[in-house]
């Protein structure tokens, strides 16, 4: 589930120009510890700057300073820290490692994505985001703008917007959680597994 009531802070949007698109960029978390975040950061800035048609909001967190990225078109926002699911509710495409927490917001919010997974869960994240046509799953360790202007070229595919939506609504009814619990009041309800002997012999 999503907590939409969270307050991550706020974010001044008096830039933002309505009906333009808006592209969100973030690593999470811990983009500092990922080995190529820097190369995806290039990578998507460099891609933006051949794009006046799309604004952007690129978190970097601690992986570098924000001057490290020279000046910018003021369509262009870099910064350390933002309200995500504030800006996930104005975004139209979302730049991600694929973490569980951020995939389970983008689709809450209708995101369609471009993945670069880097560890832990996020390969297999993003291989079923590219599963369900929810978005198309890159290499960050080889990425380039001219990689990113052509998967921002295949996210405008309506088939994807299709299916986001499609799986937006199943994530918005089952936002209760009620499937969690019923499945707990299942397990709850049947005979307690045998001990593992092998394991209490140990």
């Amino acid at each position: 589930c999503v907590e939409v009531s969270r307050s991550d802070g706020s974010f001044d949007w008096s830039w933002l120009v309505a009906g333009k698109a808006l592209l969100y960029c973030s690593l999470g978390t811990y983009s500092h510890v990922y080995r190529h975040g820097r190369r995806l950061f290039d990578a998507v800035l460099a891609a933006l700057h051949k794009r006046p048609d799309i604004q952007a909001v690129v978190q970097i967190g601690t992986c570098a300073e924000v001057d490290a990225f020279g000046p910018l078109p003021d369509q262009i926002r870099v910064v350390k820290r933002v309200p995500q699911l504030e800006v996930l509710e104005r975004a139209q495409i979302f730049v991600t490692h694929g973490g569980l927490s951020s995939v389970r917001e983008a689709i809450y919010f209708g995101v369609p994505m471009l993945v670069f997974p880097c560890a832990k869960d996020q390969p297999g994240n993003a291989a079923r985001i590219a599963f369900h046509n929810l978005g198309l799953r890159g290499d960050i360790a080889t990425v380039n703008d001219a990689e990113i202007l052509r998967m921002l070229q295949g996210l405008a595919d309506p088939r994807v917007a299709a299916a986001m939506r499609k799986m937006q609504q199943v994530f918005l009814q089952q936002e209760n959680c009620q499937a969690g619990v019923d499945a707990i009041v299942a397990r709850l309800g049947r005979e307690p597994s045998p001990p593992n002997v092998a394991l209490a012999s140990q």
